[in-house]
């Protein structure tokens, strides 16, 4: 696979448009740059809300970085006008070559506050949203991605039915309960992580396909909260560097399961949630946490200014490989192969709250034909490479939980 191809599947989660928190004070927009990261999502607003969202984006906009944009107003409902207001924002001031997609209502289903007919109201705003930005020549070509889902419900998604007619992409949001990227818990109606018992990323991706059979699939949210002051303990919390681990695996896992995109919620911490709510990349006091880290370290290694080549075939193979070891295999368009391995085990004991000792498998890794250059990064722990070896046609890479990248330079 290209190497740009993952690269462009990574978007990361703001909130402009909350100008009362620390979004509307500090420069979070150098930090997302320094991830390397081209995609944001997020809420812009219209009028002096939109106007001061905009005056942040700006930076990020300069440098090619594109926002996938929620546009309903759901104060009091879903309101129509105010959607309207947002959308003509978009066309008049944003400008269509700085969004990637319209994003439709967000968890409208939340059971909190969802009203009795919640689906028919969904639906119908759908139809309306649809036909408004087709409508509108500036955004006629601006992808529509589905409504999201609170807690997967597939009860909700069933409720709401196929909204193909009227979407470019289905939607998900995707919160394990602070299991292992691949396995969820089962939709539960007071957790969005789910409850006690399992099921696949590839169970919630069907389930998000409800509304788009044949469409594909963004997941708009993707995260992981960590235990901090102020928070009862509870399974859905895992330790910082269970977050780092999982957060990197699953944006490969779910690349492998044909997810277009999945951005990371969040990059700051949701600090005015009463409890706080520990997902962000930064603190409330912007300071990097390991996921942060482990982002900035991988984007450069699978940046790539050319997109489109036809990729070469690389002769390998791995010995020693477990049946939990998960590899994927890209190319660069200066012909360099990037081979990515984990093993998609357990990093963190939810029931007894404590990180898991995973001992690495020292897989061999062997070519046909002796590569002039093998490189190996672990971006959780470091940026530069961990082991390096010129010429050999045989190399010893110890494999772990951590997403290991393997740089071959052909001969």
């Amino acid at each position: 696979m290209r190497a740009k191809r993952f690269f462009d599947s990574v978007g990361i989660c703001t909130h402009p448009s909350w100008r009362s928190e620390l979004w509307g004070r500090a420069d979070w927009e150098s930090a997302l740059l320094r991830t390397g990261v081209m995609h944001t999502r997020g809420k812009l607003g219209s009028g002096k809300t939109g106007a001061a969202s905009l005056s942040h984006l700006k930076k990020l906009f300069a440098r090619g970085v594109k926002i996938c944009v929620t546009v309903a107003d759901q104060d009091e409902g879903l309101d129509r006008d105010a959607t309207k207001a947002n959308l003509d924002f978009i066309a008049d001031v944003v400008g269509p070559q700085n969004v990637s997609a319209i994003e439709s209502a967000n968890e409208y289903n939340n059971p909190r506050k969802k009203p009795a007919d919640w689906a028919q109201e969904l639906r119908e705003f759908q139809k309306w949203l649809h036909d408004t930005v087709r409508a509108d020549r500036r955004l006629a070509a601006i992808p529509l991605v589905a409504p999201s889902i609170w807690g997967r419900m597939t009860s909700d998604y069933l409720d709401l039915g196929n909204l193909e007619p009227n979407v470019d992409k289905a939607c998900l949001h995707y919160y394990t309960g602070g299991r292992r990227p691949t396995i969820a818990g089962r939709p539960k109606g007071d957790d969005e992580g789910g409850g006690s018992g399992h099921y696949s990323l590839a169970d919630a991706i069907r389930d998000a396909k409800t509304l788009a059979p044949t469409k594909p699939v963004w997941i708009t949210e993707y995260g992981y909260p960590i235990i901090g002051p102020g928070l009862s303990p509870r399974p859905g919390f895992i330790s910082e560097e269970a977050a780092a681990k999982y957060l990197l695996r699953g944006l490969f896992d779910a690349f492998e399961e044909g997810v277009e995109r999945t951005y990371i919620y969040s990059l700051i911490d949701d600090v005015q949630r009463s409890p706080p709510r520990y997902h962000g990349l930064l603190d409330g006091a912007l300071r990097p946490r390991l996921s942060y880290r482990a982002v900035e370290n991988l984007m450069p290694l699978f940046i790539d200014q050319r997109g489109e080549f036809a990729p070469a075939v690389l002769k390998y193979n791995l010995g020693n490989a477990t049946p939990t070891l998960k590899r994927h295999l890209f190319q660069k368009s200066d012909g360099t192969f990037l081979l990515t391995m984990y093993q998609d085990v357990d990093s963190y004991d939810r029931l007894l709250r404590r990180d898991i000792a995973v001992a690495p498998t020292n897989v061999q890794l062997s070519f046909d034909r002796s590569p002039a250059k093998v490189e190996v990064f672990t971006p959780t722990l470091q940026p530069g490479a961990t082991q390096s070896a010129k010429a050999a046609k045989t190399v010893s890479i110890p494999v772990g939980d951590h997403v290991t990248v393997v740089r071959i330079t052909p001969s």
